[in-house]
């Protein structure tokens, strides 16, 4: 289990460091692997489908991860999906 993402959905969670005061802005998400495949998985358990490419090229700060950041870590978006599963 890594830290940055929620381990039922997989999009990226901060945390505030004291409860009591507002949260600051959220850091740029840093996606692991894993992270990634939760992420996936989980879009494709709301949405009822595989995410596009197209969909996941927005702008960072998304709650998902972007299509660039999926390729770094699998070669390609189909190969980020087929580790996922969701193919």
């Amino acid at each position: 289990m890594d830290d940055e993402t929620c381990i039922l959905c997989g999009r990226y969670v901060a945390v505030p460091d004291r409860p009591d005061e507002s949260a600051p802005e959220a850091p740029r998400p840093h996606w692991t692997s894993a992270g990634i495949v939760r992420a996936i998985r989980a879009f494709e358990f709301f949405h009822d489908r595989p995410p596009s490419e197209a969909e996941w090229s927005a702008p960072a700060g998304s709650t998902w991860p972007t299509a660039r950041a999926v390729q770094r870590h699998f070669g390609s978006f189909d190969d980020g999906l087929a580790a996922a599963g969701v193919v």
